[in-house]
Order: C-alpha cells, then structure tokens, then sequence
C-alpha cells in the first residue's frame, strides 16, 4: 500500500493501532502464546519504497512526508544559510525544501555528497532510510510498552545491494531498544550483477552480528517449477 512511516502524520494512527493490539491480547489466553510480532507494510510487506525500480527517485510526494524533510534538514543544518551553503541554492529554506522531482532525479546518473545538487539529492535519499527506520523504531518500542512484558520485533531490511535507498539506517533501525530481530532472504544471487534489482543479504548479516541482533532468512528457492513467469524473475528461465 501507499503509506510512508517517514511522513508527519501515518505513524501516530499506527501508533494508536498498536496500543489497541496490545490492549487487547491482554485481555485474551492468546497472549500466553505470544514472543513476538512482526512489522510489515509498504510494498510486499517489506516497506519497500512504492516500487522496487527507482523510476521516480523512491520519494514520496506528499506534503506530510515534506514537513518530515523538513525536520530532518533542520537536524543537520540548524539554519537557513547552512541549508542554502549545503544546497547550493539562494532561496530554498527549512520550511520550504522539498525532494527532487523524478526529472531532477534521473538528471545525474551519478552523484555525490558535496555541496550542490548532489548534495541535496544525497539528503533526500538518505532521509528515505532515516524516516522510515526511524519510524518502525518507534513502533517497535510501543509494543514492548505496551505489551507489557518481553518480547521480540522484527522487520524485513535487506542489504545496500538492493536499489532502494531505504535500507541504509541499521543503526536508526535498531537504537533504544527498537527493532532487534531482521528478516531477510539470501537468495536471488543472480540478481546481483550491474543493473540488477539485489537480493544478497550478505552485507545485512554482517551488520546484524556485529549489533547483537537476531537474523531469520527467507527461504525462499525457486525452481523451473515455482517460479514466476514474466518480470524480474523471469530471468531464471535462462
């Protein structure tokens, strides 16, 4: 579904629904039987960006996920003049920024972090990462104080190798006691040359032992049989 956590607004409703879960499993035996719960929502369940390709930039438009931009500018540059220095522009401020159109995305095949548009394009993206960690964050420690008593969190979060940008804040993911159990697959290996979708998640587990976290992986083989028949997989019919 379309729904951002970055953005100012959805995850208060989420939020809400959650104290609602776990107010509820207290009154029932169910809750006898529960460890854990896992987070997903987004595309496939995985809080992917709307969509796996980066035809639009994986930005969200709407004007709550603008206002969290905002928010998050204002944490690294404090002022107008250090956004503009930053930026590269003479007009832009903390209230007024926004993220690059899909043309102004795909004007630079390649960019990098020094003040300019490359600069802004490198913010945006990375603010992609850091709303959406940050939010299942908070939504993992509303369950656990809620719940009331012990209990695990995961969430799916793939390795950088996938073009998503949303996937390159483990340590937001994972501070104060939020998210600590990830899930991912490690197939797909052949989707990991040049303009490839990814799907490794070798680097992921890498970053999950070294956090002391807990790591569930997909099983997810496909065969000449099980797999599906046009797109990205069709592929494996070679």
């Amino acid at each position: 579904g379309a729904f951002d956590p970055a953005s100012v607004d959805e995850p208060e409703l989420v939020t809400d629904g959650l104290r609602h879960l776990c107010a509820y499993l207290k009154k029932t035996p169910a809750s006898n039987i529960v460890i854990g719960f896992q987070l997903e929502g987004g595309m496939d369940g995985q809080f992917q960006q709307w969509q796996y390709g980066p035809e639009n930039g994986h930005f969200d438009y709407s004007e709550a996920n603008r206002r969290a931009l905002c928010s998050y500018l204002r944490e690294l540059y404090g002022t107008d003049a250090a956004l503009r220095k930053a930026w590269g522009d003479g007009a832009v401020t903390l209230e007024t920024a926004r993220n690059p159109t899909p043309a102004e995305f795909h004007s630079r095949p390649v960019f990098d972090d020094r003040p300019g548009f490359g600069r802004r394009l490198a913010d945006c993206r990375r603010f992609v990462a850091v709303g959406q960690s940050r939010a299942l964050n908070g939504f993992a420690r509303t369950l656990r104080r809620e719940f009331g008593r012990p209990c695990l969190v995961s969430t799916y979060y793939s390795s950088t190798v996938w073009s998503q940008p949303g996937r390159l804040a483990l340590e937001e993911l994972t501070k104060d006691g939020g998210i600590d159990t990830i899930v991912m697959v490690t197939d797909y290996d052949y989707k990991r040359v040049v303009d490839g979708v990814g799907g490794s998640a070798d680097h992921l587990i890498a970053g999950v032992n070294l956090r002391n976290l807990l790591y569930v992986q997909e099983m997810d083989h496909r065969t000449w049989r099980t797999r599906i028949e046009g797109g990205v997989l069709s592929s494996e019919a070679e």
